[in-house]
């Protein structure tokens, strides 16, 4: 006889398959990157290669491949975690969000590119934290919000990737940008997609009417008259007068 799942397998189970997508696509640039090392392969040329048909491979492929273990560890995490943050939050678009962010951006790269193979899914990160980001500033979802901060917070450095500064010689800030305008303009065109405003079970309940002659904080407020039997009974007044007390000094025999 199969006994029932408890409440905390269940909650496993359900943690594990929001977090599966996210894994799987962080384990594969990993396993592309030692299965090139080991076996002594070189597999950038399958990288985007600017301006050229053979380079437009490279939009496919690119996000798969990483120069050293730097460069895939710094986007590994990143990758992971964006990834399940926007799969667990917006689960209608987010297959969406991220194929428009791998294409465009890749195609972006192969039109703005320099003079080199660029590799790493470095553009897809970058696509994803601006996503984030723009989704927490235009959507009124509180989880949403929650994200963007929390994205903002702890990746909001990465905006200077975007730029061709001294310091990004040797990195391809054209896929960095490329990927920021490509997040950007998904939030913007899959706004329609993005969950509703959160509601909250003390919001669902009908609001008590306040009698108008309550409402003294309105500025036209107005306090009710007295009843006119009120105003035109009789007037009792009680007037005390008050008497000193006389001490009579009494002798006792």
């Amino acid at each position: 006889m199969l006994k029932p799942m408890r409440n905390k397998e269940v909650s496993y189970i359900t943690l594990f398959k929001d977090v599966l997508p996210a894994l799987l696509i962080t384990a594969l640039p990993i396993l592309v990157f030692a299965i090139e090392n080991i076996g002594g392969f070189k597999w950038y040329m399958y990288g985007i290669e600017p301006r050229t048909i053979k380079g437009l491979r490279g939009v496919l492929f690119s996000p798969f491949l990483h120069g050293d273990l730097k460069h895939i560890a710094s986007n590994s995490i990143p990758l992971f975690v964006l990834t399940w943050l926007i799969r667990l939050h917006f689960k209608e678009i987010w297959k969406l969000v991220f194929a428009f962010i791998w294409l465009a951006s890749g195609v972006w790269t192969w039109i703005m590119g320099g003079g080199h193979y660029v590799i790493g899914s470095s553009g897809i990160v970058y696509g994803l934290a601006s996503f984030a980001i723009t989704a927490g500033f235009i959507s009124k979802n509180r989880q949403a919000q929650g994200i963007g901060l929390f994205t903002l917070f702890f990746y909001g450095s990465l905006i200077w990737g975007i730029f061709p500064l001294e310091f990004n010689i040797g990195i391809s800030w054209q896929g960095h940008l490329s990927g920021f305008i490509a997040g950007i303009l998904a939030a913007l065109v899959l706004q329609p997609g993005m969950p509703e405003k959160t509601k909250y079970s003390w919001e669902n309940e009908p609001e008590e009417e306040i009698p108008y002659e309550d409402q003294y904080w309105r500025l036209d407020y107005k306090p009710k008259e007295e009843d006119d039997t009120v105003l035109n009974a009789p007037i009792i007044r009680v007037n005390y007068i008050l008497k000193e007390e006389k001490n009579e000094d009494k002798t006792a025999n």
